[in-house]
């Protein structure tokens, strides 16, 4: 097996390219001689971004073979990704005319009309107790079953719960799903309800929603947090409730800028209210994924780049 030579290429997937994994792995598997669990791994992994380094007439050739798969895919000069900007932080949100002003924690403020933004990404994250938790739970799992024999046969059969851990499991999740102030629910917008519910289903302590705001030609990239957030902007709208309060923001983002990148993600978030459907696995899944489409914002209407 070869290793990938390094270049001065870099070489993405085009966005709203389809790209089945396995097809796309076995292609990189034949061409650069990569172990195909590699291949495959490194395209899920990848965030779009195939190659970073990769030497410019190679990144040229898989781009064609790409294309006769239906994979749309660019070549651009590595450069392109040095001085990314990194994510800004928004305390606080408001309207000067038609742009949004953006406030970001330390003071500055940025402005963005609706033709400045490229993207907005809506999602999820597993709160860091839970990823911690799973993590250790994990680690615990390798090391005493390591010790055990004919652990590899065993390891992916799962353990048959008893009558009684199973009543246990169902009336622990009705617990978490109803177990809450009265006054609560009546307060809460149905939507609301229905996504705190939906949160809920997904474990304890609760992931956390996000979304980020990509700028075109700067990439400049600002994240707002469900709960780090000053909700003033919504005035009268305004609700006691950060959940509720998120998906007014969110409606108005979607107004904002309905042609931006991953518009259809934030509509069909709003109108499933299913937080599994844009759950991450962590922050650097998040990053790999907003540095791809930060590359496309320096880039979009640009000619492809196809000097030898």
């Amino acid at each position: 097996m070869s290793p990938t030579p390094p270049g001065d290429a870099v070489l993405a997937i085009e966005p709203e390219s389809p790209c089945p994994v396995g097809e796309v792995g076995g292609l990189l598997s034949y061409h650069l001689e990569l172990h195909l669990a590699d291949a495959v791994a490194r395209v899920r992994n990848s965030g779009g971004i195939l190659f970073e380094r990769i030497a410019s007439d190679t990144a040229e050739s898989l781009a064609v073979e790409l294309r006769r798969i239906g994979v749309r895919a660019r070549r651009f000069d590595a450069s392109i990704l040095s001085g990314l900007p990194r994510v800004r932080r928004v305390r606080a949100i408001g309207r000067a005319g038609d742009d949004l002003r953006l406030q970001i924690l330390g003071g500055r403020s940025f402005s963005l009309g609706p033709g400045d933004l490229y993207a907005t990404h809506v999602f999820a994250l597993p709160h860091p107790a839970a990823r911690r938790a799973a993590a250790d739970e994990a680690a615990s799992s390798k090391s005493w079953m390591r010790s055990l024999r004919g652990v590899r046969a065993l390891a992916g059969r799962p353990t048959r719960l008893t009558p009684e851990e199973k009543r246990e499991e169902v009336e622990g999740r009705w617990f978490q799903r109803h177990h809450h102030d009265l006054g609560e629910d009546v307060l809460l917008s149905a939507r609301a309800v229905k996504l705190r519910n939906a949160l809920l289903e997904l474990g304890r302590p609760l992931p956390s929603l996000h979304a980020t705001l990509i700028a075109v030609e700067s990439a400049a990239s600002f994240r707002i947090s469900q709960e780090d957030l000053d909700y003033s902007v919504l005035e009268e709208r305004k609700t006691d409730y950060s959940l509720d309060n998120f998906l007014l923001l969110l409606d108005s983002l979607r107004a904002f800028a309905p042609a931006a990148r991953m518009a259809e993600r934030l509509a069909a978030f709003l109108d499933t209210l299913q937080p599994r459907a844009i759950l991450y696995s962590g922050e650097d899944e998040v990053g790999r994924i907003e540095r791809w489409m930060q590359l496309w914002a320096r880039t979009e209407g640009t000619e492809p780049d196809l000097s030898p």
